[in-house]
Order: C-alpha cells, then sequence, then structure tokens
C-alpha cells in the first residue's frame, strides 16, 4: 500500500536542485504541480537568507512558521 511506509530521504546538494527545480518551472513542467504542496526541509541559515532577500525582494510567499 502506498505511502504506509516511513518516507524516504535522499540528501542532493542545493546547487544541484535548484538548477533542477528552475529548469522544470521554466519548462513549465506537469510534474513540478504534482509536489507544490510537499514540505522540505532546510537549514534555518538558509531559511532566514530567504526571508531577508525576500523582505528585500518583494517576492516570494515564504513564510515562518508557526512557533
Amino acid at each position: 500500500m502506498a505511502g504506509l511506509g516511513n518516507p524516504k530521504t535522499v540528501n542532493v546538494s542545493l546547487a544541484q536542485m535548484t538548477r533542477l527545480l528552475i529548469h522544470a518551472s521554466e519548462s513549465n513542467r506537469t510534474w513540478l504541480r504534482d509536489f507544490k504542496d510537499d514540505v522540505v526541509r532546510i537549514d534555518s541559515d538558509l531559511y532566514e537568507v530567504l526571508l531577508a532577500y525576500q523582505s528585500i525582494t518583494g517576492s516570494g510567499e515564504l513564510t515562518r512558521p508557526a512557533a
């Protein structure tokens, strides 16, 4: 049965992941929408940088998680 096992994780560099995601987004790949609600775990330092970048540029929809 799908979805009953423990979730599996892998390590991938941010550079590799962003290149692939940017390409998929720019190519309007349908499969990318299948994962739009998935949650990813990132380092808190990267999260703070992303929040600052969003604040400076006024872009994106990144929000602080509830405490």
